[in-house]
């Protein structure tokens, strides 16, 4: 955190008296709308439950302002230019503070605050009053130990993340459906998550430059990975370091304005190697928007269960759903190959459409070793982003 000039910070005791230590009572400030809710929106995911989550503003010599929040799993901060009369650091209601200027009518905001009372803000013919938020703890938010180290791009980081984001659970008991698994191997990005009905294993060839690999491998929860989809995706130009360390637990995800730190899940990822699939016997080959938009037309007429079953028999495949004494619906896809020995399997429907849906534009296959085991899913590869899918058989 950087260092406060101790002449300009107005300090309190836990009784709620001021100390002897002189300071001003007035600091002034002036926002961008854009960057400040900008700010205020990448740091917003580690604010506590509830509106007096508080944010942390800082104030620095160098005329910029540190925004920050942390909760026991997440701490993240954001950094952008605003001119200020002093340095200083205050708290303040993070959500409040967002939702007022995310709807002021114009692009500028006056900040103002009577120090450690109360902050005015004013905006056009808009005026607003947040009281400031006592206590000593302080946000300090560094980076993860470098046990490993990758600098990525948001155009490569974004697909590479939403690539398996769809597995991962927010609450299972299950650890391992909170989190996704991610390490270094070759040169390469890769990740593994489960549901335990579907999984993902994913590796990124292109644009990922290693600069550390100490061999670990990291657990990091869903909430962690929907926050480093939204940075990358709002910033595809904008390069991202992230570091982890298998030995004491963290992950973060750094660029010049913006750092968050985020706690990994503990313990060992399950074996799912053995999940894995390798003496193949039959392949299929279909096109992902044609079957996808078959499997959306037949989930109308399925039950709560969503089971959907395919049958392939020679140069056709026939998927149907229904409702018992209520609906059914098929449809048929012709196939450019000949199925030689005909069979039928079933899944979850959704399950499959949500794998189609993160998959590229054009052929999809879908491979066996068994009926009975899950089936391997494969798109196309793009922009060096190589990934397979399992699924596991359901039954009516």
């Amino acid at each position: 955190m950087t260092a406060h000039d101790p002449g300009l910070f107005l300090s309190w005791d836990y009784e709620g008296q001021p100390s002897s230590q002189p300071s001003p009572t007035i600091l002034e400030a002036s926002f961008s709308r854009d960057e400040l809710v900008q700010a205020l929106s990448a740091v917003q995911v580690a604010l506590g439950d509830g509106d007096l989550g508080w944010i942390q503003l800082e104030f620095t010599a160098q005329q910029t302002v540190i925004i920050s929040a942390q909760n026991p799993t997440l701490a993240v901060r954001a950094t952008l230019k605003a001119s200020h009369s002093h340095t200083g650091v205050l708290k303040v209601s993070g959500r409040q503070l967002l939702e007022y200027t995310k709807q002021i009518p114009q692009n500028t905001l006056s900040f103002h605050a009577e120090m450690p009372y109360r902050v005015l803000l004013s905006s056009g013919h808009s005026s607003a009053k947040l009281h400031l938020i006592q206590g000593h703890n302080l946000t300090n938010v560094q980076p993860a130990p470098a046990d490993s180290e990758v600098r990525i791009k948001g155009s490569h980081l974004a697909p590479w993340a939403m690539s398996f984001k769809d597995l991962l659970q927010v609450d299972d008991t299950r650890f391992y459906a909170n989190g996704a698994l991610i390490w270094i191997e070759e040169g390469q990005l890769c990740a593994v998550a489960s549901d335990a009905v579907r999984l993902a294993h994913v590796k990124l060839k292109e644009g990922a430059q290693i600069q550390n690999n100490q061999g670990g491998r990291i657990l990091v929860p869903r909430k962690t990975w929907e926050e480093v989809i939204r940075m990358a995706v709002q910033n595809p130009d904008e390069e991202f370091c992230l570091k982890w360390s298998e030995s004491v637990l963290s992950f973060s995800v750094e660029s010049p304005q913006y750092l968050m730190h985020s706690k990994t899940i503990a313990g060992l990822y399950p074996p799912y190697e053995n999940a894995i699939p390798h003496k193949l016997t039959t392949k299929i080959q279909l096109n992902v928007a044609t079957l996808a938009e078959s499997i959306k037309r037949a989930l109308i007429f399925a039950d709560k269960s969503k089971v959907l079953q395919l049958s392939f028999e020679r140069n056709t495949l026939r998927l149907s759903c229904f409702t018992p004494g209520q609906k059914e619906g098929e449809e048929v896809i012709s196939l450019d190959a000949t199925v030689e020995s005909p069979f039928d399997v079933n899944y979850n429907g959704v399950h499959l459409a949500s794998i189609l849906g993160v998959l590229p534009a054009g052929q999809v296959e879908l491979q066996w070793e068994s009926i009975n085991r899950p089936v391997k899913i494969t798109g196309a590869v793009r922009s060096g982003l190589e990934a397979f899918y399992l699924l596991v058989p359901t039954k009516f």
